[in-house]
């Protein structure tokens, strides 16, 4: 689900949440209630590659975000870093180092 986060120093932008009930006060949201409680809340996302003419195109890897960033919502208690995941591969040495 896209949620539209409030920029002081500029235009809003969307970043990708669950899609649990959250009332705009932030009071008993089941989203935050649930990031709270879990152990991973992961965003697994595609690379894009933007060309000089401002395209952009899929590179065939995607990176696995368990650090909250501007565009996503995640979360780990046992990994700190970003990981790439290439196209054909199985994730099991992605899920070794989440799940220790």
């Amino acid at each position: 689900m896209h949620a539209t986060v409030p920029n002081p120093a500029g235009e809003d932008w969307l970043r990708y949440e669950p899609r649990l009930q959250s009332p705009a006060s932030g009071k008993a949201s089941i989203r935050l209630r649930v990031r709270e409680w879990a152990d991973h809340v992961l965003f697994l996302g595609y690379d894009v590659d933007v060309s000089e003419d401002g395209k952009g195109r899929g590179i065939g890897t995607r990176t696995l975000y368990p650090a909250e960033l501007p565009h996503c919502m995640a979360k780990s208690r046992t990994c700190g870093q970003a990981m790439a995941v290439g196209a054909g591969q199985d994730g099991a040495g992605v899920w070794d180092q989440i799940i220790k």
